[in-house]
């Protein structure tokens, strides 16, 4: 049995429980209200945040995906105090977006930034209403800009369904999670994102279920595995049913049944394929857990 770790992460994404407020995960930037709800998660603005590729391996190697779905404190303005900041322009509820042309989503990392440029001048990209605006703002002697930043109220509230509303939204996040296991199992064949390395077995399995019982997510979990398996049994690899599949599909274009003995080959091959396979993604889990 395998399993890919980086799909704990994933799963995450996939739960009925949102947030009232502008979502502020990596994904979604600077996300709005989109009209279905407060706070679904749909970016209504879009900002592009390039990565190279390095260290995006570095990111997953790091485990840094582990916090991107914290939620987080935009730079939005609630007062201007300083008039040095309001001869700059600054208006309360215009939302920062960039310093000096690099962009970040929270609060705290302006906050580290604004202390480096001490005693100058800053160029602050802010968002007000439809507009953007790039202004030269004074920072004083403490890394500040005079001005308070406006608090925001999460509230989680879960979504319900019918009996006749949880079919098509159940099989709508079945297909929502074998695409985005099938988008994993085809970057494992790519050696250059070395996601080989995030290959697991039974520990890996295990450490995806809550300490404390949660019905919800226990129940997800059992049929995240499910689909797992379904999708591992349907690889053309001999042994499985995938495998099974490939060969009645050659009878029936040839018309010719492949022999006994070209088929118990076939066995034996991936049989040790799987065992293989089996015996890197254990010894991973034993590598990352007791080991690295």
């Amino acid at each position: 049995m395998l399993f890919i770790a980086c799909e704990i992460f994933i799963d995450l994404t996939l739960s009925d429980v949102f947030v009232d407020g502008p979502c502020r995960c990596a994904a979604c930037a600077h996300g709005e209200d989109d009209g279905r709800g407060a706070g679904y998660g749909v970016a209504a603005r879009e900002d592009p945040f390039p990565i190279p590729f390095e260290q995006l391996v570095d990111f997953r190697r790091s485990k840094g995906y582990e916090e991107m779905l914290m939620l987080r404190t935009p730079f939005r303005i609630d007062s201007v105090a300083s008039p040095a900041a309001l001869d700059a322009g600054l208006r309360a509820g215009d939302e920062v977006v960039a310093l000096n042309g690099e962009r970040h989503i929270e609060f705290a990392e302006y906050v580290g930034l604004l202390a480096d440029h001490k005693s100058s001048d800053v160029q602050l990209t802010v968002v007000r209403g439809d507009s953007t605006a790039v202004l030269t703002v004074p920072v004083n002697a403490d890394g500040k800009i005079g001005v308070t930043v406006a608090r925001h109220d999460y509230r989680l509230r879960t979504k319900e369904y019918t009996f006749w509303q949880s079919i098509p939204a159940g099989i709508r996040r079945t297909g929502s999670v074998i695409a985005n296991y099938w988008e994993q199992l085809k970057l494992i064949v790519q050696p250059k994102t070395q996601m080989y390395e995030e290959l697991g077995g039974f520990i890996a399995i295990g450490s995806i279920f809550p300490s404390a019982w949660n019905w919800q997510d226990f129940w997800s979990k059992c049929a995240f595995i499910s689909i797992i398996l379904a999708i591992m049994n349907i690889l053309p690899i001999p042994g499985l049913d995938g495998g099974h599949a490939i060969f009645t599909l050659w009878e029936m274009i040839t018309g010719r049944k492949p022999s006994d003995r070209f088929l118990e080959a076939a066995q034996y091959v991936g049989l040790a394929i799987i065992l293989v396979l089996l015996v890197y993604a254990n010894g991973n889990d034993i590598y990352r857990f007791f080991i690295k």
